[in-house]
């Protein structure tokens, strides 16, 4: 069984790297102000849902906080991973290339 996951995780791994290499480290930044963007402009327009879900995220962060570091902490370094291995300019293969 464990060696079905390890397999199933070599096909996925490969495409992930390749998805990440596939933008410039701009184009990672443009994505991902967009996604803020959208984020702000659903809680403009969605005000109620988004106080909703605040205080519930804020619940969690109060009830979980060791959790939610370690989660904080895992998001920049995968985050990091993202910028080291997204190449400069376009064509490029990474840091390592």
């Amino acid at each position: 069984m464990a060696l079905q996951g390890a397999a199933v995780l070599r096909q996925i791994m490969p495409t992930i790297v390749e998805v990440i290499r596939s933008r410039t480290r701009s184009e990672w930044r443009d994505y991902v102000r967009e996604r803020f963007t959208d984020a702000r402009i659903w809680v403009q327009e969605h005000g109620e849902k988004a106080a909703f879900l605040t205080f519930f995220v804020g619940l969690f962060i109060a009830l979980f906080f060791k959790l939610f570091i370690f989660l904080v902490v895992v998001g920049i370094i995968a985050g990091y991973i993202v910028w080291f291995m997204a190449s400069e300019e376009k064509g490029g293969g990474g840091a390592s290339a």
